[in-house]
């Protein structure tokens, strides 16, 4: 059986954080500071509506379709192996998702305060002091790196989803689409 999993929101919105942080790592590698910027108000637009959807969005796309409390989160770990791949989220997953978008929150946050002390500051750099800025541009860098480790712990999830599991998590991203045999 087929069944309807992400909607073009969510799956919009992936593509556009995708699209967006690459973008924009390479743009910050080539000094493309403006197209670096434009990178960045694409996550960042993509991020709002992707929260917004959190709330008001299809029920796999609500925070209270995916977010679980951390008992159940406890349980899926302890029988992991043995579970089925759920339709959506698993319970770590939700959590995951939080990160991710907490990460994304975080860089795209940072950086519109962000100064480089040479050409390129953020739209909202003037709001606050030389140390403020400093300070938001250092963890604008760190925060890229969390998120380099976070994304990392989402494609090892999801080739170990197809290894131990079988089941295919990128095709249902990119169609909306699961079958039951892929859960």
């Amino acid at each position: 059986m087929r069944r309807y999993v992400w909607d073009w929101v969510v799956r919009l919105c992936h593509l556009i954080f995708i699209l967006g942080c690459v973008g924009a790592w390479l743009t910050y590698q080539t000094g493309q500071m403006d197209l670096h910027a434009w990178c960045g108000y694409a996550v960042l637009a993509a991020l709002a509506v992707r929260l917004v959807w959190a709330v008001i969005g299809t029920p796999a796309a609500r925070f209270s379709g995916f977010v679980r409390p951390p008992a159940k989160v406890l349980a899926y770990l302890r029988r992991w192996r043995s579970e089925p791949a759920p339709v959506g989220h698993n319970p770590l997953g939700g959590y995951a998702v939080l990160a991710l978008l907490a990460a994304l929150l975080a860089e795209t946050g940072t950086g519109l305060f962000s100064d480089d002390e040479v050409a390129t500051s953020g739209p909202l750099r003037t709001l606050i002091s030389d140390d403020g800025a400093q300070t938001l541009t250092h963890l604008h860098r760190l925060t890229f790196d969390l998120l380099l480790a976070l994304v990392g712990l989402h494609l090892a999830a999801i080739l170990a989803y197809a290894v131990f599991k079988r089941a295919n998590l990128v095709g249902p991203m990119i169609t909306g689409w699961m079958h039951d045999e892929q859960a």
